[in-house]
């Protein structure tokens, strides 16, 4: 199982999330387990979901989709103007780079393309932050169904904990909002 989205945009919590549940193991920016190792293997073979998310290679759902003809992907998008703003409160943001490009409004147009296509494939779920912080258990619900796992209560404790109700502004990014934003291979 994949977590797909621009850093910035949420991966992080929802891995930790998921990473709670007992059948989960979370690799969150492990390159030497991206996409596949000997421990990813073995924790297959064991039964669990292994769930890896590397915000840097956000561009490669289609690469992914061929690849693993059996997984399953967590399409995270986030509002553009609070992406930025995340992008400058964060230290390094030359670090936020994705495929050598470093601006996030460049990543952002160029992810949204890249996944408006896969919005409604039967193995991507499409989850705004905005929904995953102010819609918390519907959207955990959602997930969950998505991935065919229980929510386990320990899941929405940590949740509950960990996941605050940020003053994150509750847009409606959906396919037909995204059409607005969506850029041409030459430019």
């Amino acid at each position: 199982m994949f977590i797909m989205g621009m850093p910035r945009s949420g991966t992080t919590i929802v891995a930790e999330v998921l990473g709670q549940h007992s059948k989960v193991v979370a690799l969150i920016e492990k390159a030497e387990h991206y996409p596949i190792s000997p421990f990813v293997e073995e924790k297959l073979k064991e039964g669990k979901v292994v769930v890896q998310k590397m915000p840097q290679r956000c561009l490669r759902l289609v690469e992914h989709l061929r690849q693993f003809p059996n997984a399953k992907f967590i399409l995270m998008t986030r509002n553009l103007m609070d992406i930025i703003r995340s992008y400058k409160a964060y230290p390094n943001p030359a670090a936020l780079q994705v495929e050598g490009i470093y601006d996030p409004r460049e990543i952002w147009c160029a992810y949204i393309n890249s996944i408006l296509p896969y919005l409604d494939h039967p193995r991507c779920l499409h989850v705004r932050l905005e929904d995953f912080i102010l819609r918390k258990m519907e959207t955990l619900k959602r997930i969950f169904n998505f991935l065919d796992l229980e929510l386990e209560p320990q899941v929405v404790e940590f949740v509950k904990k960990y996941v605050k109700n940020e003053p994150l502004k509750d847009y409606p990014l959906t396919a037909s909002s995204f059409q607005r934003f969506k850029v041409s291979k030459n430019g």
